[in-house]
């Protein structure tokens, strides 16, 4: 799971995402402090605003319509000032319930599209371009691994489950729960690209039920937020919180974005209960519609809250 940040960078030339893995701290250019402060006060205002709407329950069964009064995603839009979406579309979202869990699901629409009612609608409508269909039968011969039981039957399951996983990563264009950022402008500025992966990552973030909780990833770009997340979180068999809090203490946790030619990086840390501080790189077009081209991840202080769903 350990990828260096070198290797991340080597993506957009010789260019090093941080010169070193910056696990350990260092002299970060005034620059980098400034956009790290500011970016953390859009990251708490955007939280804020998801949090803002409480819990809907009528949400919390299969194709459940929404009634107008839970969270507007476009309202992103009112505190990521730095994106937009595209002239003609706006931000919505379908919400997906199901036996071990529930979360929105983000999509792009025209102005003059009717909102899809429930994941289902949504779902037909994208079935052909996200091949749902094979999507569908492969996922089916998974959940039927479990029904297997026995001595061997472990790693027989094991072994099935890596194939049908090779299977899925081979199908093109799948995940139709990123097609809504082939709509979604940026300004050119490195705050741009920063916040475009604000969208990506927290835009689903709220309205979790159950087993969507494992999304819990919290990006720091600046170290006023360290004690506030240690202040979550306690020693686990396997971890212990003295030895977290040193490491966590060591890290730099300045954002860097670096733009070349047709491909930005960008780098910040992000803290979740089951993984614990990682930096993470992602490779962005610059060029509309613009698109993730890849992403790479070094894990800076592991952590398990050994928690279980």
């Amino acid at each position: 799971m350990r990828t260096t940040i070198a290797a991340c960078f080597l993506a957009l030339t010789n260019l090093s995402c941080i010169g070193q893995s910056r696990t350990a701290v260092q002299a970060t250019p005034e620059s980098d402090v400034e956009l790290g402060v500011r970016l953390q006060k859009t990251i708490n205002t955007l939280k804020a605003l998801q949090r803002g709407h409480g819990f809907p329950k009528h949400l919390l069964k299969e194709n459940a319509v929404k009634r107008g009064d839970e969270l507007d995603v476009q309202q992103y839009f009112t505190v990521l000032k730095h994106i937009s979406m595209e002239k003609g579309y706006v931000l919505d979202y379908v919400y997906d319930y199901r036996e071990l869990g529930g979360k929105p699901v983000l999509y792009a629409r025209k102005t003059t599209q009717p909102p899809y009612l429930t994941m289902s609608e949504f779902k037909d409508a994208i079935r052909k371009r996200a091949h749902l269909d094979e999507v569908e039968v492969i996922q089916a011969e998974r959940r039927a691994l479990f029904e297997k039981t026995g001595p061997d039957a472990e790693q027989a399951r094991d072994e099935a489950d890596g194939e049908l996983q090779r299977r899925l990563n081979a199908i093109p264009d799948r995940e139709y729960w990123d097609y809504y950022l082939e709509h979604v402008l940026i300004d050119g500025t490195k705050e741009g690209y920063l916040q475009y992966i604000l969208l990506y990552q927290l835009g689903g973030q709220f309205y979790l039920f159950w087993h969507a909780c494992y999304n819990d990833n919290r990006i720091i770009t600046d170290k006023s937020q360290l004690e506030t997340i240690l202040s979550t979180v306690r020693s686990s068999p396997f971890t212990s919180l003295e030895v977290l809090r040193a490491k966590a203490q060591q890290i730099d946790y300045s954002p860097r974005v670096d733009i070349v030619g047709q491909k930005a990086m960008v780098s910040f840390v992000t803290f979740s209960k089951w993984g614990g501080f990682i930096r993470q790189c992602y490779t962005i077009s610059t060029q509309s519609p613009h698109k993730v081209l890849g992403r790479t991840w070094e894990v800076l202080a592991e952590y398990d809250c050994a928690t279980v769903y």
